[in-house]
Parts: C-alpha cells; structure tokens; sequence
C-alpha cells in the first residue's frame, strides 16, 4: 500500500478544480463505473468514508511531511482536506491516461478560483489545468453537485467523455473497501503496484482477470488482502496456483527469521486454492503493517 499514500495526496492537490454544479440525480456505482474507459485498463475503487471510520485513512495519512508544503498551498486556497471532505474514488488506469469520478463535499467557488489562478480556465463547467509536464493535462467537470469527473491524459477534453455511460459490462462489484480489478496483460505492464507484489505478476498473466481487495478480517482487529483470479482452463488455475505457492516460498525463505512489518513480510504471508477454473489468495494485514507504512518516507 505505500504507493496509496501519494496517490491519495495528488488526487487532494489536483481536485483544484470545478466550476458550478450539475443537476443532482441518483448515480450507482455500477452507472459510474461504465463512465470510465475500461479497456486495457485497471479499474480502482477506494471507499474513503469507510477508511474514514475504520481509522486506516489517518494510519495512511500519518507521514505526510513530505508534502506538507505543495498540500497546504492547495488547503489555503481552496478548503477542500480529503481526510474530511472526499467520500470516494472511482478509476480507471491505462496508457490511455487517468480517469477519476470523486465524491465528496467542495466549495465549488474557491476550487474555480484556484483553477484560474494556477494556469487553468473554464468553459461552460468544463475546467483545464496543466499537469506536472507538458503531456500531462487535467480536465474536469461536475457530474452532480457531490461527484467530480478529472482526466489526466494529453486531451484537454478528455473529462468530457464521462459525461455518458458506456455499453453495459459484466462486473462483479466486491463488497471490500479497496479494490482494484484488471486483465493479466494489462496487469503485467502495470507500474502502480508496490515493486515487492511485482514478481507475481507474471503467474497472474494467464488470468482473463484479477480483482484484489483489501478490508476487514474476521479476526477483530486486523485487515486482509484478497485475489481472485479468473482463467481460461482448471489446468490454467492449477498451474497459477502451484507458481504463486512457490514464489510466496521463495519469498518466505528469502526473508528468513525477519519480522519487521513491511509489504514484503505481508506477500511471504500470502496463501493460495484452487477451484476449477479460479484461484483464490489471502493476505492477513496487522494494523502494524499499516503504521509502518505510514511511518516511512
């Protein structure tokens, strides 16, 4: 999870944005889910509020001094704190670009004014920024007064193409507060993931998809990762299932008698089944896992 932590604070600094409101009608998940492009893509859902509750966001959030200054610019100008005021994150992430629909509670005036104010400019409730490099736009526009879609691609427009839903696909929504579903190839060219779960992407290519989650464990006071991926043939399942035994092994064995709390101890603690043509993986996460991330740089 160190990669959420950044990620988390780069979507806050980028919601510089919005200009007016839309008209206020109920949105499903599933309804804004086929707003994102999804092809290629890996598909990220982050239940903020939930976090919220559970005390993991502000586990997540404890290092930040790194971007204290860049965050608190973005604070003073605007009023909008993600640890108060963003309920939820929908994504979607492919070399296509970025796709975001936020939910949460904004100021709408003082996010216009920071846009203007910060090189960007809005036309009829479409608003664009420059990003971080000349490729990098961000585009965004309101959906409803409490949803925000953002782009970050090359197009200055690309916001726009959420303002529809596209054709119907089946997608089996976890129950989880963190989840992220993708292909196996679009899987292996990912560079999202944390750079220890990256030696078990080439057992997960053989999978049509692969959903991880990450939520409550039924043992009071602790967290789980969880895969489930989907293959072709039980003998594809079988085989995926015997490789990623071994490589949690061989990741076992690598760290020996080391019992630090680090992302690397939490893979080596993974376990994983096998039924028919779908293979199963779990994580147990101590909440000592997430202070340590928390706690590092």
């Amino acid at each position: 999870m160190r990669w959420l932590k950044p990620w988390l604070y780069s979507v806050a600094i980028l919601i510089g944005l919005l200009s007016g409101c839309g008209k206020q009608h109920p949105l499903t998940q599933t309804n804004l889910l086929r707003r994102l492009p999804s092809e290629n893509a890996a598909l990220l859902r982050l239940d903020i509020d939930a976090l919220r509750k559970a005390g993991i966001l502000n586990l997540l959030s404890a290092g930040k001094a790194s971007v204290d200054s860049e965050y608190q610019t973005f604070l003073n100008g605007t009023g909008f704190d993600y640890q108060r005021d963003l309920d939820e994150i929908l994504g979607s992430f492919s070399q296509a670009g970025t796709f975001l629909i936020l939910k949460g509670r904004f100021d709408w005036p003082k996010l216009e004014a920071y846009a203007g104010q910060n090189g960007g400019s809005c036309y009829d409730h479409l608003c664009r920024m420059p990003g971080s490099a000349a490729e990098r736009r961000i585009s965004y526009l309101p959906l409803a007064p409490n949803l925000m879609a953002m782009a970050v691609t090359n197009d200055d427009l690309a916001a726009s193409r959420m303002t529809k839903e596209g054709p119907a696909r089946a997608i089996e929504l976890p129950s989880q507060p963190v989840w992220l579903t993708v292909s196996g190839a679009a899987l292996q060219k990912s560079t999202a993931l944390p750079p220890a779960s990256r030696i078990f992407t080439s057992a997960l290519t053989a999978a049509d998809a692969v959903t991880l989650t990450l939520g409550q464990a039924p043992a009071e006071g602790g967290y789980e990762a969880k895969l489930s991926a989907q293959c072709k043939t039980d003998e594809d399942a079988r085989v995926m299932s015997v490789q990623l035994t071994k490589l949690t092994g061989m990741l076992k064995s690598f760290m020996g008698k080391n019992k630090s709390e680090d992302f690397g101890s939490a893979i080596a603690a993974g376990s994983f089944s096998q039924s028919g043509t779908r293979v199963d993986g779990v994580w147990p996460i101590r909440k000592g896992l997430l202070e340590s991330l928390a706690s590092a740089n």
